[in-house]
């Protein structure tokens, strides 16, 4: 598991854990997440902003600080499946093992449900969709338990864990692909149902294959992802916009809006910093801790941004030195970090004078350094790769 991986785990288990809310939960789960580097979202945009004051232009703050490197595809993750024709004309279906169940339904403009569907009732493109969402599905839940852990799914044994989502469509222009939304109890600490649509104006003509209609699957994961933090984070609703966004785009690395609308070099250039007249920075906005709304297209990448980049700074980078006497490959087992984290599993085989690891940050490491080796030194300011 890639340290950074590790962090954001840490993380979303916090949130998992947490009875606060807001801003305050979020701020549990940073200080959590960062071994107390970090005491405060607050804290952790402040950096962010030195640090894209400090980088020479948007496409090094994002690669340097954030590992986001625009110039290579993003990581694999299984999207773009194929589309195929099934039989399955049912108007639900389980899935998770039958942990959840997909209920087919009419959804209106204002998120209410209105009524049950029939298979029947459905346009040929949307029976296309639903025929073959058992599939999309399944995978969306595996990559987010994969990407945040095996609680954010829906076989939790708590009561008030939603066991069903109501899924509709819709066909609206300038929208977004889907949209997921909810209902809380009074006081909104936990969700007693979820609804998810999607919006055939993008997905009309799948069967032929269009470039939209091969991101419905990695659209779902980043709606999915909407869904197992609202069924499995008390007070989910009052986090703030960016978070709920950045993690959502964290599971598709980004694929859905975060890498292809242009406003991640935006927050990440030195002007994002300037207000010009204006109560709040570009960048203030895209990071807005009091709004917990949705629908705003900069939190998207502004939410990613701030993940990757948290996760990186998290991620200490420790020098260690090799002595003068030894050989120039020098075997060293390391185990406070097998200990830990579980990333190396056999020793490790260093060359030259010095190697340089990425760790999560646990300072008791500087006690654990196997006897030969002398630890020098780690930088708060993370050098490429």
């Amino acid at each position: 598991m890639a340290i950074q991986e590790y962090v954001i785990k840490n993380f979303m288990t916090a949130l998992y854990k947490t009875n606060l809310q807001g801003a305050a939960a979020l701020d549990e789960a940073i200080s959590s997440a960062s071994k107390g580097k970090f005491a405060s979202t607050r804290q952790v945009i402040s950096k962010l902003k030195k640090d894209i004051r400090r980088a020479d232009n948007p496409q090094k703050f994002l690669k340097v600080y954030c590992g986001i490197d625009l110039d290579k595809p993003s990581a694999e993750n299984g999207a773009h499946q194929n589309i195929s024709q099934r039989n399955f004309t049912g108007d639900c279906f389980s899935a998770e093992n039958s942990n959840l169940q997909i209920q087919l339904c009419f959804i209106d403009e204002n998120n209410v449900l209105k009524k049950m569907l029939t298979f029947n009732q459905l346009t040929d493109a949307q029976k296309i969709v639903w025929q073959n969402l058992r599939d999309w599905v399944e995978r969306a839940i595996s990559l987010v338990k994969a990407t945040y852990g095996d609680k954010f799914g829906f076989a939790g044994s708590s009561l008030d864990t939603p066991k069903t989502i109501y899924f509709g469509f819709y066909d609206k222009k300038n929208l977004a692909l889907a949209d997921t939304s909810f209902w809380a109890e009074k006081g909104g600490k936990t969700i007693r149902a979820l609804m998810l649509k999607i919006n055939m104006h993008f997905f009309g003509d799948l069967a032929q294959k269009n470039f939209r209609a091969e991101y419905i699957d990695i659209t779902l994961a980043h709606e999915f992802t909407h869904c197992a933090m609202a069924a499995n984070i008390n007070y989910f609703g009052c986090l703030p916009q960016f978070i709920k966004e950045g993690m959502a785009e964290y599971t598709c690395h980004g694929e859905i809006t975060a890498l292809k609308d242009g406003n991640i070099l935006r927050l990440a250039d030195k002007s994002a910093l300037l207000k010009n007249g204006a109560e709040k920075s570009l960048l203030d906005v895209a990071l807005d801790l009091t709004d917990t709304g949705t629908g705003k297209d900069i939190s998207y990448s502004g939410g990613y941004m701030f993940i990757c980049y948290f996760a990186r700074q998290v991620a200490i980078i420790f020098t260690i030195q090799i002595p003068k006497k030894s050989a120039s490959i020098f075997e060293v087992t390391f185990y406070a970090i097998r200990a830990i984290v579980g990333l190396i599993n056999s020793p490790a085989k260093i060359a030259g004078s010095a190697v340089t690891l990425h760790y999560a940050r646990d300072d008791s490491i500087t006690k654990k350094i196997p006897i030969g080796v002398k630890f020098t030194s780690f930088h708060e300011r993370l050098e490429a790769a």
